[in-house]
C-alpha cells in the first residue's frame, strides 16, 4: 500500500476495508480499497496500478463523496462503516465516518448477511 501512496497519490486519502480490514480474509483474498482524491484525474492510472496487485480499487472525487453516501453506495457505506483507514492528507474520513453513521442511524438502515443494506 505504500507504493499506491508514494507514487500514485500525492495528496488524497485512503481506506482499506472488506474481508482485510474486518481481518477474516482467506489466503487468495484480494484488498478492498477506498481512495477519495481531489483530483482524480488519474483514476484510471491508480485502477491500471491495482490490477497487477490484486487490489480492488475504488477512486471517488472527494467533492461527490457525500451525494454518494446519501444515494446509499455500498462500497462507501461498507468502507466508511467498517475501514481501516491507511492515510488522511484530507482530514476528511473521520467527518465522512461520523456524516455515515448519522445517515444509517436516521435512516434505521442494518447490514444484511448478503452484504447490502434495508
Amino acid at each position: 500500500m505504500s507504493l499506491l501512496r508514494d507514487r500514485l497519490i500525492e495528496r488524497g486519502s485512503a481506506l482499506l476495508f472488506g474481508s482485510r480490514a474486518r481481518q477474516d480474509s482467506h489466503w487468495i483474498s484480494d484488498f478492498d480499497v477506498l481512495v477519495l482524491h481531489d483530483n482524480v484525474d488519474n483514476a484510471d492510472s491508480l485502477r491500471y496500478w491495482a490490477r497487477g496487485y490484486s487490489v480492488d480499487l475504488f477512486v471517488i472525487d472527494l467533492a461527490s463523496t457525500k451525494e454518494e453516501i446519501e444515494r446509499m453506495n455500498t462500497v462507501l457505506l461498507d468502507a466508511l462503516l467498517e475501514g481501516v483507514i491507511l492515510f488522511d492528507d484530507l482530514d476528511t474520513i473521520e467527518e465522512l465516518k461520523e456524516f455515515t453513521l448519522d445517515m444509517v442511524r436516521t435512516r434505521g438502515l442494518k447490514r444484511r448477511k448478503d452484504g447490502g443494506y434495508w
